[in-house]
């Protein structure tokens, strides 16, 4: 695997606790470039499986039953020595991290950072570079708990929402971005074209980490085929006292999409932001789901693929947001962090 290369990364995942494993595996799902190639709950079959498959990482926890990850990646340094190592664990005294990195590992996630770091750890790791999770100068407590298992949820009035119309729920703003901004690369290594609409800060971040990726956005955007729009401005030009006018929404989105249709013939359309995210933070429910029905339509006219992003900082969890179930069953897939 040279630095910087394109071709496909092949990922083996290391990991005793299977709701986890499986959330990783959902994660990886989502991006494109990289394939997983195999699975291990213990250190024996994950030595056993690295020298029969030669993976190009290895996403590997630390406390796992048979050989412990340390001493898993000692073997595997030796017995597949072009297999990078990224250690995926709840572990952060400075001791193991030290001991992991000194053993030569690409990268050191903790769990509780997953959504944020895991793309950008791997993506580092396949460059020949190396990442290590903020936090780890014993700020991070050692039994934080590793984030809730991505989930799809099934809401029995799913079945009217377009089939393209997904919905995340992120801890943080960090992790906003990083699944953002695999979408946006995703979409534009498909050959569509991107309209994404968020707030200034957000897309300051989604930029660089797009073209981490190996994308040009000046160039996408000087094309056509990313097309950046502020969320608080697009809101305050349908907001009429503290509410959504649909008719008005319906109509400036139609156009939107029509304009970008035209300058793109035969091109798939896709969407992505955080329009509705400071309406259901704030408890404005209805206007958030005003949003959501219009774009459901829209995505269903034009059949569009959505990537709506909420952010629930202010929550411990994403279903204690008001409305958070009647988001759920306006989309087609729900994962909420």
């Amino acid at each position: 695997m040279k630095s910087g290369s394109v071709a496909t990364t092949r990922i083996l995942v290391v990991e005793d606790h299977e709701p986890f494993r499986k959330f990783v595996r959902t994660f990886l799902g989502q991006l494109e470039d990289f394939q997983l190639v195999g699975e291990a709950g213990d250190g024996l079959t994950a030595v056993r499986k690295c020298v029969e498959l030669q993976p190009d990482l290895v996403l590997l926890d630390i406390g796992l039953p048979e050989l412990n990850g340390i001493q898993a990646a000692r073997q595997i340094r030796q017995l597949a020595p072009g297999s990078r190592i990224v250690f995926l664990t709840q572990e952060s005294s400075s001791a193991i991290v030290h001991e992991a990195l000194s053993l030569g590992a690409a990268a050191y996630v903790i769990k509780a950072h997953t959504a944020s770091d895991l793309i950008i750890a791997i993506i580092a790791a396949r460059d020949g570079r190396q990442f290590v999770s903020a936090g780890l100068d014993g700020s991070l407590r050692l039994n934080e708990p590793p984030l809730i298992v991505a989930r799809d949820t099934d809401f029995s009035s799913q079945a009217s929402a377009s089939p393209h119309h997904k919905v995340h729920f992120y801890p943080d703003d960090s992790s906003f971005v990083t699944g953002i901004s695999a979408f946006i690369q995703r979409s534009l290594k498909a050959g569509k074209v991107v309209l994404a609409v968020t707030n200034e800060s957000r897309r300051n971040a989604i930029i660089p980490a797009v073209e981490a990726g190996g994308i040009d956005t000046g160039s996408s955007i000087a094309a056509g085929r990313l097309i950046l729009q502020d969320s608080p401005a697009f809101l305050k030009e349908i907001m009429t006292d503290d509410r959504i006018d649909s008719e008005l929404l319906l109509r400036l989105s139609t156009e939107l999409i029509e304009t970008m249709i035209r300058a793109n013939p035969g091109s798939r359309i896709c969407a992505c932001g955080d329009c509705a995210s400071p309406l259901l933070e704030q408890g404005n429910v209805e206007g958030a789901m005003q949003i959501e029905r219009v774009w459901n339509e829209l995505s269903t006219r034009y059949d569009m693929e959505l990537f709506c992003g909420y952010i629930f900082s202010g929550f411990q969890r994403a279903a204690d947001m008001p409305g958070y179930r009647d988001v759920c069953a306006v989309h087609s897939h729900v994962i909420s962090y």
